[in-house]
């Protein structure tokens, strides 16, 4: 903007001067025309004064011609008006006029007659001599103030239009624009210093532009470097996390389908856990029952109803609980025992006989438990409240009886032992073959139930697995997910980048655009500015030559002038001695007139033709000068000043026919 400043100052400036130059130029051609108008103003008077001195030349002529005839004509009146003008004194001017009548020259009669006639003669002479001298000296007064008023009016008209050069210079107008120009040319300089140092600052903007150019284009090339390797390694990284996430899903789906097979064969498993149970209770009761009727038929009704009310579990709870209560024991004698250890002499016997008691109390609970064991084996429900050894001696006896009892029974029943021992191999076979298929199904049934342990653990392991891969596999979507999104937001940054880098591609364009044609602007601008100052210089060398053609004119002019006081004063002679010989030609043709009363047809008639001859040596335009060029294609005759006055207005017709004629049509010819 500011360059377009200067531009815009600079081009007012030169307007500015423009304007002054075209001032001084129209000064110069109002100079030029002012002496061209002087230069035709003098050559009209030069023709004038040509045509004056013809028309002086003609009048002589006449005047000689009127002499001549005069002379010829001469009579005895006129000898007699002369013999009176001689008589009358020489002291009137030869070129006074006397108006005599023709009745006052008349023919001469008798002396009275003739002495009135010389009185009144010399009375109206010296009347109209003194008005004549009177007339005579106011003409020479009215003819030098006109020649003074002339020349002071001439002078006054140069000096208007010729005004010197220290008036001019002493002028407020003057000195206004000459400090006007001496400030643009102040400005002019400074805007030249200017425009310069904005050229060195627009290159080095461009120098700047284009490193600037340079380096976005270097961090833009580095950023889509940067993110191609980025989005690559973002591919390559959702590739394999595709890969292993159709890993894993395979897996998951062989895991699956193992876990419906090992599904399947648990519930087989099971069902025939869950048979195999079925016949072991079975058999357990068939058992029970055995045993019932093994007691039943002994006539043991203890062992019935401990075979009828499971006894065994009931016994093992027993003996868990009375271990329970051992240990607890222990637990306290141990506590005491470490107490016993922290005291005396006297608390250490104390704790020797307690643990001497503690070793007969294990003992006693030693036997306890045999007791409780043959108790439970011999069926002995209740201890003897006394003595252990006396119960347990009364309970022998009693056994002893019913031993001898079941000695009998046993005689009762050889007979059926030997009925059973023939069954007995029977038995053995069946109980064989149901042990070796119970030893089957029981080893079968370890080994389903070591494969489903095995199973299970794997399904525990698979089920570990397909915990942490589904972790990993969640951490991975999220990772995907978090990765698609960084790799989105990269996009659109991407995106925006892109966007960024185009409309910084299509301002760099612009402003490309803009600075080519600020660079054109400013080369014409420029070359503009370099023409003008070559035609300021060529004008300021113009104006110097103008003005010294200038002061060559005005010297010319004053030279002109001087010339031109000169030939109007001559000028104003020969009109006033033109005036006078009219006047004396005019006296004469009065007196020519007077003398000859008679008509002569002869000069009436050389009069008319020299009339008619003049009439046709005159030009027919101004009808003052003499023809002297012809136009060759209606080959009518004017005078040269007629002629050049048709071709300077461009009114080139002529003046009789109006037939157009170009400046090769005009030729001049010699009468």
């Amino acid at each position: 903007m500011g360059l377009r400043e200067e531009h815009e100052k600079l081009t007012s400036l030169y307007q500015r001067n423009q304007k002054s130059i075209d001032s001084l130029q129209e000064r110069c051609h109002v100079l030029t025309g002012q002496v061209a108008s002087l230069k035709d103003e003098l050559q009209m008077t030069r023709n004038r004064l040509a045509t004056t001195a013809e028309r002086l030349e003609d009048t002589r002529g006449e005047l000689q011609r009127a002499e001549k005839r005069l002379d010829r004509s001469k009579s005895a009146a006129v000898a007699a008006i002369t013999a009176m003008g001689s008589s009358s004194g020489t002291g009137a001017a030869p070129n006074s006029t006397i108006p005599i009548t023709l009745a006052e020259a008349g023919t001469p009669g008798s002396a009275p007659d003739d002495m009135n006639i010389d009185g009144n003669v010399k009375d109206q002479v010296a009347y109209y001599r003194g008005q004549c001298e009177a007339r005579l000296k106011e003409l020479n007064e009215v003819k030098e103030e006109r020649i003074r008023i002339k020349q002071e009016i001439d002078l006054l008209k140069v000096q208007i239009h010729n005004i010197p050069d220290d008036r001019v210079m002493d002028t407020s107008c003057f000195k206004q624009l000459q400090l006007q120009c001496n400030h643009y040319k102040a400005r002019t300089d400074d805007l030249e210093d200017r425009a310069a140092r904005l050229s060195k600052e627009l290159e080095e903007l461009n120098a700047g532009r284009r490193q600037f150019v340079e380096q976005m284009k270097s961090e833009q090339l580095g950023q889509a470097m940067t993110l191609e390797a980025e989005m690559r390694r973002l591919e390559s990284d959702l590739t394999r996390i595709r890969g292993q996430r159709d890993y894993f899903q395979q897996l998951l789906d062989e895991q699956k389908s193992m876990g419906e097979l090992e599904r399947k064969s648990t519930q087989e498993m099971k069902v025939l856990a869950e048979t195999r149970k079925e016949r072991i209770e079975s058999l357990t009761a068939s058992i029970q029952r055995l045993k019932m009727k093994a007691s039943a038929e002994a006539g043991d009704r203890e062992a019935f109803d401990f075979y009828s009310t499971n006894g065994e579990i009931a016994l093992v709870d027993d003996l868990r609980e009375k271990l329970k209560q051992s240990e607890e024991r222990l637990a306290d004698v141990t506590r005491q025992l470490e107490a016993y250890r922290e005291a005396t002499e006297d608390v250490r016997n104390i704790q020797k006989l307690m643990a001497s008691e503690y070793k007969w109390r294990q003992q006693a609970e030693m036997l306890q438990r045999k007791v409780d064991e043959w108790d439970r084996r011999y069926g002995i429900t209740k201890a003897a409240e006394g003595d252990p050894l006396h119960a347990m001696t009364q309970k022998l006896n009693e056994k002893d009886g019913q031993v001898n009892e079941k000695d009998e029974q046993v005689r009762g029943l050889e007979m059926k032992v030997e009925f059973y021992e023939k069954t007995e191999t029977q038995l053995l076979n069946e109980i064989e073959n149901v042990g070796r298929a119970y030893a089957q199904l029981e080893e079968q049934n370890s080994r389903k139930v070591f494969d489903l342990t095995q199973k299970e653990d794997h399904i525990a392991k698979l089920l570990a697995e397909k915990m942490k891969y589904a972790q990993t596999f969640t951490s991975l979507n999220k990772s995907k997910d978090a990765q698609t999104m960084y790799a989105t937001s990269l996009k659109k940054q991407s995106e925006k980048q892109l966007e960024h880098i185009r409309q910084l591609l299509d301002r760099e364009k612009n402003l490309n655009g803009q600075l080519t044609n600020l660079e054109r602007e400013l080369t014409s601008t420029n070359g503009a500015l370099e023409v003008h100052k070559t035609k300021l210089v060529d004008l300021t060398q113009q104006n110097a030559e103008m003005k010294q053609k200038i002061t060559s004119s005005d010297n010319r002019f004053t030279e002109l002038q001087k010339l031109l006081k000169d030939k109007t004063r001559s000028l104003e002679e020969e009109i006033h001695s033109k005036r006078r010989a009219e006047e004396e030609v005019d006296s004469l043709k009065r007196k020519l007139e007077t003398l000859t009363k008679v008509d002569n047809p002869a000069e009436q008639k050389l009069q008319t033709e020299v009339d008619q001859l003049k009439t046709l040596l005159k030009c027919n335009s101004c009808n003052t000068n003499l023809k002297s060029h012809i136009i060759l294609k209606c080959m009518h005759t004017f005078c040269k000043t007629c002629i050049d006055a048709r071709i300077d207005t461009r009114q080139r017709k002529c003046p009789n026919c109006g037939e157009s004629f170009g400046i090769g049509d005009v030729k001049q010819f010699w009468l």
